[in-house]
């Protein structure tokens, strides 16, 4: 990382804070078609140029990789708005590739906190397939495993074995714990492969029960053709599961009386690993600290941003100190409110305008930070991919010209109201096909547009991918699943305009999306760094490959320093 963590932050912080930015994550589509959607001042340049066939979402997303390419940009038909936001969001965001070789950790390094980059290790998991030796069998190690999760655990495996034989400090390790072990992949990796002491830590007990029955599962598929003797050796390390509510507190009890089982010494140094550390289990493997075990070190892989606790963003006191006062607020019933001033001209590295706004990172920013916009195009099974996800935002946020959609969970919203009962006076609560009760869309009696007055608030929930194959077929799904008859003239092709600014916006928050993963993994490496306070080195390695579909891809690994122990 050639830019300091700290200034990147600071400078990430004032671009998501930023107007312009800050209207574009905090709009849903949803919004768009509603009667009372006022355009932002910001948008003014961008929404007039919508009107034009030659603005649409993929030229953005041409335009995004071509800068990330670092080739010629300049583009007539983009915007100028959205050309500054494009341009800033590459520039600010990590890298996320894994082509960078990395020359391992040892005793020696003199590290700073830095961004670093893996190349996809040239061993595999024993008897694991090479991924290029695509007609070998599937191991039983890999037994119940997709190519995503073989990677990443193959991935993890070769790096913890690299960072504890290219350490004098970890060398003594034995004893390591999974925290969201889930089916236990990884866990019984650590155990067969490196012949460790581990630990599996899961908030679900299905998980738990499932990992085990798939582990006996995978013993009998290892075990076929072997004398009795070979089976007993296959094995040196334990593997123990365990369900807890993982937090600080009960993960730190839970290692305490794992390691009393294991009648180690009270000193034992333990290595801390998460394939997919959900929400806050980032900044609670730290919080855990140490009782009768010493924290070695950690390599940790965040995810599901959503179900972070709102006390742990910001965490760092490069962030929290910010002119921009960062906070995180999730699902919360308040007004989404919206800054109305002229915006500057955007060019790069401009000062802009309000600078001192807030940065409040809400559900969108949480649920956007998962896209990775950069892989849509990567082959032609990926942009058909692209285009569904594209047509299932755009058709739902249509549905609002008609009614009111509610997403998310049912408890947290009002429900629709029961369809007519078929008794119904004038009959007309049956469909056609009888299948299902139907209530008709009322509109005010002297409507003369499509937009009703008094807006029905409906659920639409999941449908099938095969609902969004046109409008009027995703119309009539949409019908049969709310109990609504909609109107002849809503089964006309959606305006053209209003679809292509929709799949604008949509595609511009997507861009977003990687700013905010940043802002969030740089905040909890300085963090880890204040709290550690030079007794160990922290970076960012980037330890799987986006392309494999692992999305969250960075891990943020804990090491000692100078053959010192992890002082907390």
């Amino acid at each position: 990382m050639d830019e300091k963590p700290q200034n990147k932050l600071q400078n990430i912080a004032a671009f998501l804070a930023d107007p312009l930015i800050s209207s574009l994550i905090l709009v849903h589509p949803n919004r768009l078609p509603e009667p009372a959607f006022t355009v932002p001042t910001q948008w003014r340049d961008w929404w007039d140029a919508s009107n034009r066939s030659l603005l649409d979402w993929l030229a953005l997303l041409r335009y995004s990789e071509k800068v990330q390419r670092g080739g010629h940009t300049e583009n007539a038909t983009t915007p100028l708005s959205l050309r500054w936001a494009i341009d800033s969001a590459i520039r600010l965001q990590l890298p996320r590739n894994i082509n960078v070789p990395c020359s391992g950790i040892s005793d020696d390094d003199s590290l700073s906190v830095r961004h670093e980059s893996r190349q996809s290790p040239h061993t595999v998991l024993p008897g694991h397939a090479s991924p290029k030796s695509n007609s070998q069998k599937q191991s039983p190690g890999a037994y119940g495993m997709s190519p995503k999760k073989e990677h990443e655990v193959t991935q993890m495996i070769n790096y913890i074995s690299e960072l504890i034989s290219s350490s004098q400090s970890l060398s003594d390790v034995r004893h390591v714990v999974d925290v969201g072990s889930g089916q236990g992949y990884l866990s019984r990796a650590l155990r067969d492969t490196l012949h460790l002491n581990v630990l599996a830590v899961d908030g679900d007990d299905h998980q738990t029960q499932g990992a085990e029955r798939r582990a006996e599962k995978v013993k009998k598929r290892a075990g076929r053709g072997k004398a009795p003797e070979q089976r007993v050796s296959d094995s040196i390390g334990s593997l123990t599961h365990k369900t807890i509510r993982i937090n600080s507190e009960t993960l730190r009890y839970a290692v305490d009386e794992w390691i009393s089982q294991q009648e180690a010494d009270r000193s034992v140094p333990v290595l801390i690993v998460a394939l997919h550390a959900c929400g806050s289990l980032t900044p609670d493997i730290l919080r855990s600290g140490d009782h009768k075990w010493t924290l070695a070190g950690a390599v940790v892989v965040g995810c599901c941003y959503n179900l972070m606790s709102e006390p742990d963003f910001p965490l760092s006191q490069s962030l929290a100190t910010s002119s921009h006062r960062p906070s995180l607020k999730l699902y919360r019933s308040q007004a989404c409110t919206l800054c109305d001033c002229d915006p500057a001209p955007y060019i790069d590295h401009s000062t802009r305008p309000c600078s001192a706004h807030n940065l409040v990172l809400t559900e969108h920013h949480v649920q956007l930070a998962a896209q990775v916009p950069s892989q849509w195009t990567r082959t032609d099974q990926a942009l058909h991919a692209a285009e569904l996800a594209m047509r299932k935002v755009v058709y739902r946020a249509l549905l609002g010209r008609w009614v009111g959609l509610l997403e998310g969970k049912e408890s947290d919203s009002v429900r629709r109201r029961p369809a007519a009962d078929s008794e119904s006076r004038d009959g007309k609560g049956t469909d056609p096909q009888g299948s299902r009760l139907k209530q008709p869309l009322d509109l005010p009696p002297n409507a003369t547009s499509s937009l009703p007055e008094a807006r029905l608030r409906v659920r639409l929930g999941k449908l099938n991918d095969t609902a969004y194959s046109d409008w009027a077929t995703f119309l009539r799904m949409a019908s049969e699943k709310t109990g609504i008859v909609f109107p002849e003239e809503a089964f006309h092709d959606p305006e053209a305009v209003l679809r292509r600014r929709l799949e604008i916006l949509y595609m511009m928050r997507c861009l977003l999306g990687p700013v905010v993963e940043s802002v969030i993994l740089l905040d909890r490496l300085l963090w880890m760094e204040e709290q550690l306070d030079g007794g160990a080195d922290v970076r960012l390695v980037n330890l799987f490959d986006q392309a494999m579909g692992s999305g969250r891809n960075v891990a943020i690994v804990i090491a000692p320093r100078n053959g010192s122990a992890v002082e907390i």
